[in-house]
């Protein structure tokens, strides 16, 4: 944190960063620097969000003239936000302090660790508007919720879904939550949702826009959904050079299929590189998309039942199963770890659907959540 350059930074320093982070998480886009850069803040928030900005600017300033701007350049030289060129012009000092603003807040914007472990009396929007929730800390979606593709209206509030559901964890909503909206209108089913506990904000701060940012399912052959022999595990293991390898650094999914009577139960789990392997440069191109949590690794779960005494599926989930950092390197050296095996940290599920699910429900849904992985299209696929 460039915070802690200056000898002169204070916990009241690190507060007022940190309110100032809340504050624009409250609005819908996940970009911080499209939100910071244009200040896109309601008038309700405005006052607050120029105090702190100003006390911020006003201290880094002078924290640089007691430290050093060419100190405080040198050591800015290998951050991203440093701004490197056109020193000499006017206006330099005021765009390398911005930055450095920007870069600390970072540090504590849609921060995953937040939402990692939560004692069921932190799950404070739920609790100051009554929303009922059940074990998994879900809510029914019924009638009194207007779900829009970046957060939720719900009477003349804006909540928001868990941040989970956002590209790399932490960035913007993209096409999972507009599925999300068509299963709502989903005949004979119960949808269920995780919402952001945290980020609280009034209906008129919502807006639109646009991600270029597109992932596309694929169909799978379902001719043995009700043969009661198939069953069993199944790795798809992604294969270096490929050119889609460079997208997100995936090693493999694990699919395990099994069957209790008239229901065929589909369980599938994304693993990703660890720590170690990360180290080794095996998979640098795409290190940083990783670089969400000092402490956890995320995995993408998606588990699927199929019924076939009603020829459809029954139920459907999407979760992420969280691991610290020394367990995740156990667990990715065993395939299919059994229950306990590995003791994993936390899993927070974030879509569920019950009822009678339509087959391409299964598909879109699950190939949304796993985006950026060609392994799930292998798996519909039938390959």
């Amino acid at each position: 944190m460039i915070l802690d350059f200056f000898p002169t930074s204070t916990a009241t320093h690190r507060a007022q960063l940190k309110e100032l982070a809340m504050l624009l998480e409250k609005y819908p886009i996940g970009n911080l620097r499209f939100i910071f850069r244009s200040k896109y803040v309601q008038s309700y928030d405005r006052p607050r969000f120029d105090e702190l900005l100003g006390a911020l600017y006003d201290h880094y300033s002078k924290a640089i003239d007691i430290y050093g701007w060419d100190a405080f350049l040198e050591k800015g030289q290998g951050l991203e936000f440093m701004p490197m060129t056109g020193r000499e012009e006017s206006g330099f000092q005021e765009k390398a302090i911005q930055e450095a603003i920007f870069y600390d807040l970072c540090s504590y914007f849609y921060r995953v660790d937040d939402f990692i472990c939560l004692p069921k009396d932190r799950y404070e929007v739920q609790d100051k508007l009554g929303l009922q929730r059940d074990r998994y800390q879900m809510v029914t979606v019924d009638e009194s919720f207007e779900l829009k593709h970046h957060g939720i209206v719900f009477n003349e509030h804006l909540i928001f879904y868990h941040p989970f559901l956002r590209r790399n964890f932490r960035a913007n909503f993209v096409e999972i939550t507009k599925y999300i909206m068509d299963l709502s209108h989903l005949k004979n089913t119960t949808l269920q949702v995780a919402i952001d506990p945290f980020r609280l904000n009034r209906k008129e701060s919502y807006m639109e826009y646009m991600e270029a940012d597109h992932w596309w399912g694929a169909k799978f052959n379902i001719d043995r959904l009700n043969d009661p022999l198939y069953v069993g595990q199944t790795i798809y293991k992604r294969i270096p050079n490929d050119k889609i390898f460079m997208e997100y650094p995936i090693d493999r999914i694990e699919v395990n299929v099994t069957q209790d009577g008239h229901l065929k139960s589909f369980a599938v789990e994304e693993l990703t590189p660890p720590k170690s392997i990360l180290d080794k440069d095996q998979h640098s191109f795409a290190r940083r998309r990783l670089e969400y949590s000092e402490r956890y690794r995320l995995n993408k779960f998606a588990h699927f039942i199929w019924d076939s005494s009603t020829q459809n599926f029954s139920h459907l989930d999407v979760a992420v199963i969280v691991h610290d950092l020394q367990n995740y390197e156990q667990r990715f050296a065993i395939e299919f770890a059994k229950k306990d095996e590995v003791k994993n940290v936390d899993k927070i599920k974030l879509v569920r659907v019950d009822g009678l699910i339509p087959l391409d429900v299964v598909e879109n849904l699950t190939a949304y959540f796993f985006r950026e992985n060609e392994l799930i299209e292998e798996f519909f696929q039938g390959k």
